[in-house]
């Protein structure tokens, strides 16, 4: 996700220049990262800001490269002082009485939601959503599912290695047997 986000960063401001022209064209690029997972494990807060700082003065090189991460699964309700708490509840959840308590202090957010509901009104868009849904969910479904099934890969080689080394500790097939859950025939086959 670093090297990603660093990478369209990069694009977007190396961009902004055409042949001949001065640095001194360069506007500010400010990527925003908005997660639906904990990508920062060290940091507690739901808002990461990032710029190029040196490192023991803390002197910014140029106030020209500002990335945030925001990590929705970290933001747990709404803060009437961080307005953004009502931005990222209304991503998390835009039907919530959390992000109806926004909308009494953000009013932008108030419009949002009634676009998202004229959107949302719209059967084109709503089966569009639904498919995108529907994507997200296979998705983590399927990793789900394959990670059970290296588990299960997993637990059974572990049971075969332990059936092995018993076997090379002289015990009887049938005590391998009772012990590990194997067959008979699958323990003579190894």
């Amino acid at each position: 996700m670093g090297k990603r986000t660093l990478f369209y960063w990069s694009k977007l401001y190396s961009e902004q220049l055409k042949e001949g022209e001065d640095y001194k064209q360069l506007n500010k690029t400010v990527c925003i990262n908005i997660l639906n997972f904990n990508y920062f494990k060290e940091i507690e807060s739901y808002h990461s800001i990032f710029k190029i700082r040196e490192d023991k003065s803390g002197v910014i090189l140029e106030d020209d490269l500002e990335i945030h991460f925001l990590e929705l699964t970290k933001l747990n309700g709404f803060d009437k002082n961080d307005p953004l708490t009502g931005w990222g509840m209304f991503l998390k959840q835009p039907a919530s009485n959390i992000v109806e308590e926004a909308e009494e202090t953000v009013l932008e957010i108030k419009k949002a939601k009634e676009e998202l509901y004229k959107i949302s009104a719209d059967e084109d868009e709503r089966e569009l959503y639904r498919i995108r849904e529907k994507a997200y969910l296979d998705e983590i479904s399927a990793l789900a599912e394959a990670k059970a099934k290296g588990i299960e890969e997993g637990v059974a080689k572990g049971i075969e290695k332990t059936a092995k080394n018993m076997l090379e500790k002289g015990m009887e097939i049938d005590m391998v047997s009772e012990i590990t859950g194997l067959s008979k025939e699958v323990i003579e086959k190894l």
